[in-house]
């Protein structure tokens, strides 16, 4: 493999900034408030920040790099839903996840100031 599609390869496994705020408010969800998340909960969180169709790239892109897993389960209102949760079955991501959201989060709160 040359040296240029090893960088393309790595980089496009580093997540930018949009595709961590994804992360930091499953993280939070999951690890934190402890409550189950789904798609259109989800895309009302981050109304302000992106558009449902660029969420869903994003949630396909996290997915096919293995940082996020999808499982069915009970929503809030009692229906079945596809909810989603940060991968740790087999890799260490909630850490990595962790400093995600401790950084998305620091941001965040040097906006509202």
């Amino acid at each position: 493999m040359s040296k240029e599609i090893r960088y393309h390869w790595m980089a496009s496994l580093e997540p930018g900034p949009e595709e961590r705020i994804v992360i930091a408010k499953i993280y939070e969800y999951n690890f934190v408030k402890k409550e189950p998340l789904w798609f259109s909960k989800l895309a009302k969180l981050l109304k302000n920040d992106m558009h449902p169709k660029k969420l869903l790239k994003i949630l396909v892109w996290l997915q096919d790099r293995g940082y996020i897993t999808h499982e069915y389960g009970e929503t809030e209102k009692g229906r079945a839903g596809r909810l989603i949760f940060i991968d740790t079955f087999e890799t260490p991501w909630k850490d990595w996840a962790r400093k995600i959201y401790e950084e998305v989060e620091g941001l965040s709160s040097e906006r509202e100031k």
